[in-house]
């Protein structure tokens, strides 16, 4: 449908705002809050209706009610500069007030009301009769429209579902209470289950071949990675593909069996990118991602057409904005692509469709069409996603989860942990305020923002836009924190919640460390090519490079750098000119990991713990095990160590017939 707003086209299936060559895409709550506009056009909504038609009724703050509708009006004010379709109503609420139009308006028909409701009572006795008769019959009763169905109910969480197309459905059981991770098959057309004779312990992925007689299978250990095949009827398991030069695979199968693609990358820092590796000739060749997307996440989600020469994959844009490429699987040219205003979390294919998710929500493609539909809304978020058959009838099968954390601090001279805050949403990077107050990134309100606790009160930091998954770094003097966002360097003061620009986003900055009392910056770009890293001056307004072989986090101690590099793991330092290798063990995930206080480097060892370096002395101790849960992202001061740890997630694989 498509909607004409006082001159701007509102293209409900691409989730697009346009006029003449302009267009922009809009993420899931302006979207949704557009179609409650629309369809109240010259109402006055108050804040709780808004919230029971926008937010299907959950808890929302004033503010992030605040900031959709300035989001909005922003998106709309691009396009149409000083316009008021949306106005604020002191103390009561919004009025959406526009000329609205369809593009192509359908005749009305007028049918009397008593043709009208012979005709409903008509097709309401045939159903009725239909079903008995088919009850009767022997036959399932008629499932309702996109009912949804649970299909696992094992005591700890179901991931990473995979299915043939004829019913087979693998799926991974985790029990943390148990400490147990299991490999199941079940066939949803006898509904009978077995656990399958596969090794989780090193277990990264797995999928099932479109016939059901093969799963391929990823095991991954430090450097040592394979991909191997299971013959389900034989039970025999076979290497076909060593893949120790990878990280972070994904499988999918060709639908004739004669291939597999992968999706996997270098290491931790670089993009993802989609492979096919051809099993007759143990052939690989390379199926996505030109040089020049390089610096981007890549091309991170794959999924391949049951029966055509067909597969797809998510290519990251933007946090907000994604690309799907629908690609020929024996030329590898693509066929289509398609932009979407939202992160992609699964996807698979269907008969005529390509169906994927963006958190709680379930959509499809259409392949011939090339429109984009909502079809459905979940509880909570979609981890994988399959489609299959049973009785000719398509089921979307998908693993839901639910997974929270809680923030904890170490203290190192007592040697005792306790919560600092705990709730049932996902809280993630912990750092501290010049003053001791606790920031964090928490998805409470479903989007990641920022909250801070300071005197025991919580409270959402209020920004012009969603905050996400990204690194920052507090002020050491003043109550402010510094963040990138699109290659900009932006400051938030923390009171007062002004937000000012530092550096312009074509020095194309990220990870950023205040340096000498916040008077200069060190951050990283790969404005250059390569990653390096660079001093700004604010006095001065001046950029200074501070590397030539490679930097990405970096530190002055003592007028000494040290800092690590994207690729490559190891802290390094620069003496005298020459760039040495201090700590050679320490990873490249390290991003947000390490940190030089009182001269001492502390950093994560993986699976270890934490560690200090003394750098006079050169003495290493582990300063904390690493416990249960723990999540490598953690902030140090004097006296505490302050860590995320992860709860037991809970979840099921459900299923709904299309």
């Amino acid at each position: 449908m498509k909607y004409i707003i006082n001159g701007i086209t509102f293209d409900t299936q691409q989730r697009t705002l346009s006029v003449a060559n302009e267009q922009v895409y809009l993420e899931a709550k302006s979207f949704q809050l557009l179609s409650v506009f629309i369809a109240n056009n010259h109402v006055i909504l108050t804040r709780d209706t808004l919230i029971d038609l926008a937010w299907d009724g959950r808890i929302v703050s004033d503010s992030a009610i605040n900031k959709a509708i300035s989001k909005l009006r922003q998106h709309l004010e691009t396009l149409q500069p000083n316009s008021s379709i949306i106005q604020t109503k002191p103390k009561i609420g919004y009025v959406f007030s526009a000329d609205v139009t369809t593009s192509a308006p359908q005749k009305k028909q007028i049918i009397n009301q008593a043709v009208l409701l012979s005709i409903c009572l008509l097709v309401f006795i045939a159903i009725v009769f239909y079903a008995i008769r088919w009850s009767l019959s022997g036959h399932d009763p008629i499932p309702s429209p996109l009912q949804l169905e649970r299909l696992t109910a094992h005591a700890g969480i179901e991931t990473r579902a995979s299915t043939s197309f004829n019913g087979k459905l693998t799926y991974l059981n985790t029990n943390h209470a148990q400490g147990t991770q299991h490999l199941y098959l079940k066939d949803l057309n006898t509904q009978q289950t077995h656990l399958l004779p596969i090794t989780t312990a090193q277990l990264q992925s797995h999928s099932m071949s479109a016939d059901g007689q093969y799963i391929a299978y990823v095991t991954q250990q430090e450097e040592q990675c394979s991909v191997k095949l299971h013959t389900i009827d034989d039970v025999t398991d076979t290497d076909a593909f060593d893949c120790s030069n990878m990280a972070n695979l994904k499988l999918a199968w060709q639908h004739d069996n004669k291939a597999i693609f992968i999706r996997a990358r270098e290491n931790n820092a670089s993009p993802f990118t989609i492979f096919k590796f051809l099993l007759n000739s143990q052939k690989l060749i390379q199926a996505s991602l030109p040089a020049e997307h390089y610096d981007m996440k890549g091309d991170y989600l794959l999924a391949a057409h049951p029966k055509k020469e067909l597969f797809a994959y998510a290519r990251y844009l933007a946090p907000d904005l994604t690309e799907i490429h629908l690609v020929n699987s024996e030329s590898l040219k693509t066929i289509q692509m398609t932009k979407f205003a939202g992160a992609i979390t699964a996807m698979g294919f269907g008969e005529d469709a390509l169906y994927f998710s963006e958190q709680h929500s379930l959509y499809q493609l259409d392949i011939d069409t090339n429109q984009i539909e909502r079809i459905k809304n979940t509880s909570y978020p979609i981890e994988s996603l399959a489609i299959t058959q049973v009785k000719e009838k398509d089921l979307l099968i998908h693993s839901q989860y639910h997974i929270s954390s809680e923030v904890k601090a170490f203290h190192i001279k007592r040697k005792q942990s306790q919560s600092l805050f705990d709730n049932a949403a996902l809280n993630r990077l912990p750092q501290r305020t010049n003053e001791g107050h606790l920031i964090y990134v928490s998805n409470t309100e479903q989007q990641h923002e920022l909250w801070i606790i300071r005197n025991n009160q919580t409270t959402k930091l209020a920004l012009p836009f969603e905050f996400g998954f990204k690194r920052y770094q507090p002020h050491p003097v003043t109550e402010t924190i510094l963040f990138e966002k699109q290659g900009a360097l932006l400051e938030l003061d923390l009171n007062t919640h002004d937000l000012q620009q530092v550096i312009d986003p074509k020095h194309k900055a990220y990870v950023a460390n205040y340096h000498d009392n916040g008077e200069q910056i060190i951050y990283s770009s790969n404005k250059q090519g390569e990653w390096q890293l660079w001093l700004f001056d604010r006095i001065k307004q001046s950029h200074t490079q501070l590397t030539n072989n490679g930097g990405y986090s970096g530190y002055y101690y003592q007028n000494q750098l040290y800092y690590t590099k994207r690729h490559v793991s190891g802290i390094w330092t620069i003496d005298e000119g020459k760039e040495l290798l201090l700590l050679p063990h320490v990873s490249n995930i390290n991003w947000l990991n390490w940190r030089i206080l009182a001269g001492n480097i502390y950093y994560y060892k993986p699976d270890d713990g934490i560690w200090y370096y003394d750098i006079e002395t050169k003495q290493q101790q582990r300063v904390l095990a690493q416990p249960d849960g723990f999540v490598h992202q953690y902030t140090i001061n004097d006296d505490a160590i302050t860590y995320i740890k992860l709860k037991p997630m809970q979840g099921d694989i459900h299923a709904l017939r299309l």
